[in-house]
């Protein structure tokens, strides 16, 4: 063994412990949002500013991805943190597409 191999122990810096909540499905759920606690710890991040804007790329015919369109959103808010989001559409039946406004 190294005599260098104590300088390579750290404490964990990552919790492998999820945040989980259970919620039983209805016909009004359109998605679902994972994201890393880098979202949801950005000074003055809500749920209601997340899902706006989350239905908001929903509902722009010019938005493929609206989990990159989430993440460029909240590139403008200069976090430091590393941040990663996921949006699993459930149903799209209940928005209404539109062209971005000029």
């Amino acid at each position: 063994m190294s005599p260098y191999y104590h300088l390579l122990e750290s404490p964990p810096y990552l919790k492998a412990t999820p945040e989980i909540i259970s919620h039983r499905r209805s016909a009004n759920d359109i998605f679902i949002i994972m994201a890393s606690d880098g979202l949801w710890s950005i000074e003055g991040m809500t749920n209601e500013w997340v899902v706006d804007k989350t239905m908001e790329a929903l509902s722009n015919v010019t938005v493929e991805d609206p989990g990159q369109y989430l993440m460029e959103e909240v590139k403008k808010w200069e976090t430091g943190d590393d941040v990663t989001i996921k949006v699993i559409v459930l149903s799209s039946g209940h928005l209404v597409a539109t062209e971005p406004k000029q």
